[in-house]
């Protein structure tokens, strides 16, 4: 293992690729859900997505509390590769078992697929919490680009195949992590800043952003899983789109990575994922009603955005005194919370945007409002690049 991280350094970063694949799949995909199923009125892939994003944010949010006890686990492989296992077992559940409201054991691979990939998220966090902006950001992009490969070669293989590839993904994430070594705490060469010199309720703002801008992205996504249920090849082929968008974007973030220094001001783009996600919350009503058109602008924003979010709370976990666990599991429970909060609502009122499809621009309006207050007023671009001038002042490029 030793021989291999210093070999291929940026090798176990790659793990993160596979996990994001596997939310792809599962999320946007059609590899589990390949028909247009019911499910008390939703759909399947509904279902899904709301019993393991709900696990998801509670086991994360728990081990946020009581971050000392989880951190002494998921420092430890084999206990992230467990999880895994269970994540991936689940998946397998979920594929194989019939998809409705009265099997049990569909409900409970849908649930367990976000306990067991909660641990694998968390053990990320902790390797990305020892590195400065740019390689944060590069190894990120480098991950949502691979991530974007594996799902169209998934996508593209025999379907059974592509089952057991999915099913795997959780597993391979987390034998990635294996080659990390959890003794590396911190960043070597800076100077120690205490957590009070954030802005005031820095913290608090950023995880209220991030719940935030994902339950309107969740609000979005969830229209394409609820409407239409009988044009799967078009929702579909702009899940595709989608992903293709976000992959050539990390790209283009992974070449820029290369070839700028260390001064890399990763606030920048803070703003023009807003503006694409504000363009892609008012495209569809203004198109004349629900369009796929919109699931490419707000999937493609909402998953920059969480590019910009793992990297920004990487820089927040690397003070000694908040803890990596503590840090992401607040921040990706958050993000969590509000895709769940978002897509149960889109459950809620699509029947009735069906029966008043004007009243989407008012939907729409509000989102937008809500996104500006948030970007301009609650969490604003100077605390951003405060934040990052100062944790990444004399650090080393790890």
């Amino acid at each position: 293992m030793e021989n291999i991280e210093d070999e291929w350094p940026a090798l176990k970063y790659l793990g993160f690729g596979c996990y994001y694949a596997w939310i792809f799949l599962c999320y946007s995909g059609d590899v589990l859900f390949s028909e247009a199923g019911l499910i008390n009125g939703v759909s399947a892939q509904t279902v899904m997505y709301l019993l393991s994003t709900t696990a998801l944010a509670v086991t994360l949010l728990t081990a946020a509390v009581f971050h000392k006890h989880v951190a002494k686990l998921v420092a430890r492989a084999r206990v992230v590769v467990g999880a895994a296992v269970v994540a991936s077992l689940a998946t397998g559940l979920v594929a194989w078992t019939e998809q409705a409201a009265a099997n049990p054991a569909f409900w409970a691979g849908c649930a367990l697929t976000g306990i067991g990939t909660a641990f694998v998220s968390l053990r990320f966090g902790i390797m990305y919490s020892i590195m400065a902006a740019r390689k944060a950001m590069t190894n990120v992009a480098a991950a949502f680009a691979l991530a974007g490969a594996v799902y169209f070669v998934v996508e593209g293989v025999p379907h059974q195949l592509a089952l057991v590839l999915c099913c795997l993904l959780p597993l391979l994430a987390a034998l990635f992590t294996a080659l990390f070594d959890p003794s590396r705490t911190g960043r070597p060469g800076r100077p120690v800043v205490p957590a009070s010199s954030l802005p005031p309720h820095f913290f608090l703002k950023l995880v209220v952003a991030i719940s935030t801008f994902s339950a309107i992205a969740g609000f979005c996504n969830g229209l394409d899983a609820n409407t239409e249920l009988a044009n799967v090849a078009v929702l579909h082929g702009c899940h595709a789109v989608m992903v293709f968008s976000v992959s050539v974007v990390a790209l283009l973030l992974l070449a820029v990575g290369g070839a700028i220094d260390r001064d890399f001001d990763l606030s920048k783009l803070y703003y023009p994922i807003i503006v694409l996600a504000c363009f892609g919350v008012v495209v569809s009503p203004l198109l004349g009603g629900y369009d796929p058109v919109q699931r490419t602008f707000v999937g493609a924003a909402y998953n920059l955005f969480i590019l910009f979010v793992w990297c920004l709370l990487a820089h927040v976990a690397s003070r000694p005194d908040l803890a990596p666990v503590a840090v992401f599991g607040w921040g990706r429970g958050a993000s969590a919370v509000g895709t769940t909060i978002g897509w149960l609502g889109s459950a809620i009122v699509t029947p009735r945007l069906a029966e008043k499809p004007d009243t989407l621009m008012a939907f729409a309006v509000v989102m937008v409002f809500v996104l500006v207050v948030i970007s301009m007023v609650v969490l604003k671009e100077g605390a951003i690049d405060q934040v990052l001038s100062q944790t990444d002042a004399g650090a080393a490029g790890v």
